[in-house]
């Protein structure tokens, strides 16, 4: 279940195209197109959802309380301080100018400040000034309060606080890691629970609007991806693989880098927007198997998008473009052909056939025979000056295709 798409022999820098009935010499280098049927897009289980993700964690005040000040929004910080620094004076004008002990003084402040006074202490025969400063409590204190109560309502909405209370350690193994939700990364995430697998992942902000969208039962960490103690708490140890795609270069280096050194046998794929720096980070360097540009993966797709139709995807091959695409047969009705003659008369590699159901794709082979209306997903390589012609026997389909931003940003 393996097509063959180019080779680079050995000693050689470039790739060529590659028969199917070519011989293969030791150090060649093939890349090819295939099916992993153990992992093919699924629905998940119901029982997926009763598996055991966290373990018991133990909430501790100072920590929990430390957490939330660090991730809470400069203004929320200040708008805490003069809270609190409104508070305190409060107290000390209230217990010195009206004659309160300290405990009523701390009461009465509470209720001017929550603006919900009971009646039994008031302000109807204090000095003018105390009056005034009365008034600039109750509107200062109700505006700072609710500026604090919504940042920490809105950290319990994104299940920060949860993470706050121990920083559990999950219980899965086996499971990939994705390091930042952004939007690439929560297409990531959704795309490897959509193929069945477990999946945890990793966001070092309070921004909720990827957070929110990501099905309930995939297991979302709070914290930096690049800490080893966020990174032991995901499982890395026991990960399959980490995929790092948050905004920041160095981040996602270092995320890898630290979860080579947890598991020595993790995968580890990254996200780099440089573009010299995804050429020179090779095999196993920094401890990372695969350094992408979006921007380069992309821009082929684009590319290829612009010269042909029906393109799925863009395939950059040094100087050469391979376009993989959709299309259908055209043939007499009672008129077949077999796969490897399409290769040799028109120079398109048959990789896949949608199933009757279109409910999936079924690798061909070079012996099988294709029949009018098939719909196929079809290898070529864009020469100029043919203008995306599909050739004698194709036809595209009516109704153009759309590329999504999840098939694009890689």
């Amino acid at each position: 279940h393996v097509v063959p798409l180019c080779v680079r022999r050995a000693g050689r820098a470039a790739e060529t195209p590659v028969d199917r009935l070519e011989a293969l010499q030791q150090g060649d280098v093939v890349v090819a197109a295939a099916l992993r049927h153990g992992e093919r897009r699924r629905t998940p289980k119901l029982l997926r959802r009763r598996r055991k993700v966290w373990k018991q964690g133990t909430f501790r005040l100072l920590p929990t309380l430390g957490l939330l000040w660090r991730r809470a929004d400069p203004i929320v910080r200040v708008s805490a301080a003069a809270l609190l620094l409104l508070f305190l004076a409060a107290v000390l004008v209230y217990h010195y100018s009206m004659g309160l002990d300290w405990l009523d003084a701390v009461y009465f402040t509470v209720t001017i400040m929550t603006t919900v006074g009971f009646g039994d202490i008031s302000l109807r025969d204090t000095p003018s000034p105390v009056k005034i400063f009365g008034i600039v409590t109750m509107l200062a204190g109700a505006l700072l309060l609710v500026m604090v109560l919504s940042a920490v309502a809105g950290y319990i909405v994104s299940r920060g606080l949860e993470q706050a209370m121990g920083l559990p350690r999950t219980a899965l193994k086996e499971h990939f890691v994705v390091v930042g939700l952004g939007n690439i990364g929560h297409r990531v995430v959704t795309r490897l629970h959509e193929y069945g697998v477990d999946v945890l992942a990793i966001e070092s902000g309070t921004d909720i609007r990827f957070s929110n969208i990501l099905p309930r039962e995939i297991p979302l960490l709070y914290g930096d991806g690049t800490d080893p103690r966020v990174l032991q708490s995901a499982g890395v140890e026991r990960a399959r693989a980490l995929v790092a795609v948050t905004d920041s270069d160095m981040a996602n280096l270092r995320a890898a880098h630290e979860a080579r050194e947890m598991n020595p046998t993790i995968r580890t794929v990254v996200r780099v927007f440089s573009e010299r720096l995804a050429e020179q980070l090779g095999a196993q360097t920094l401890g990372i198997d695969v350094a992408l540009n979006p921007s380069i993966s992309a821009g082929a797709t684009f590319a290829a998008c612009a010269l042909a139709d029906g393109v799925l995807a863009g395939i950059s091959m040094g100087e050469r473009l391979l376009v993989i695409r959709k299309a259908f047969a055209q043939l007499a009705s009672d008129q077949t052909i077999e796969a490897h003659r399409l290769r040799e008369s028109q120079g398109m590699l048959v990789l896949f056939r949608v199933t009757p159901d279109s409910s999936g794709v079924e690798v061909v082979r070079e012996a099988d025979l294709i029949r009018d209306g098939d719909e196929l997903i079809v290898m070529e390589e864009y020469r100029a000056g043919v203008r995306g012609a599909p050739g004698c026997y194709w036809s595209e389909p009516s109704k153009p295709e759309m590329v999504g931003a999840s098939q694009v940003a890689v």
